[in-house]
């Protein structure tokens, strides 16, 4: 039974984008230049630890690549999104923090330390968000439909299963990257 207390589609989420690169066809940065402007920072262990224990917004069909082009396997690379509720970034962007030495946002490594490195549980209105949430609603819809059941799937049904009221502010990237590039790259 979906709750209506709990409803994701009437609550609005802003999600920070970080880690986000060139290669999709819209303007994104290219971590190359933070590695000239900024240098190759060493590997945080609390900060790593922080990105792979994400939780998962949103899976793709296929995986990422480096941008930097050094030949790691794609499947490590990843093909999901992850978010801690505030922020979001894909999957592989640990790999260019731990391998390439690529520098993050301050207020982000920040909170990464705050939390020591634990990503804390999302909050009720954000956890309906989460790609298992919205999977087992699919699969409640399909047994409920495998089954005969007398119930009909609620006209809407592709919203309770989609990704909806998430919007992905990358304006905080793009302004940091501006920042750390001198609007270069």
């Amino acid at each position: 039974m979906l709750r209506k207390a709990l409803d994701p589609r009437s609550i609005e989420m802003l999600l920070r984008a970080i880690g986000f690169w060139t290669g999709s066809g819209e303007w994104l940065p290219d971590p190359s230049v933070i590695l000239r402007r900024l240098g190759r920072q060493e590997p945080d262990h609390v900060l790593t630890a922080y990105l792979r224990g994400g939780h998962v917004l949103e899976t793709f069909r296929g995986y990422s690549w480096c941008r930097l082009e050094c030949g790691v396997a794609f499947e490590l690379m990843g093909n999901a999104d992850l978010t801690d509720g505030t922020w979001v970034w894909p999957e592989g962007l640990v790999h260019y923090v731990e391998e390439h030495g690529v520098a993050l946002p301050d207020e982000f490594v920040r909170l990464a330390q705050y939390h020591r490195g634990v990503v804390p549980p999302l909050t009720p209105p954000m956890q309906q968000m989460t790609h298992d949430v919205r999977m087992e609603r699919l699969a409640e819809f399909l047994q409920r439909d495998a089954a005969g059941s007398d119930t009909t799937w609620p006209s809407d049904w592709a919203s309770h299963i989609t990704l909806q009221n998430v919007t992905i502010a990358r304006t905080f990237w793009k302004l940091w990257f501006e920042g750390v590039s001198g609007g270069v790259g």
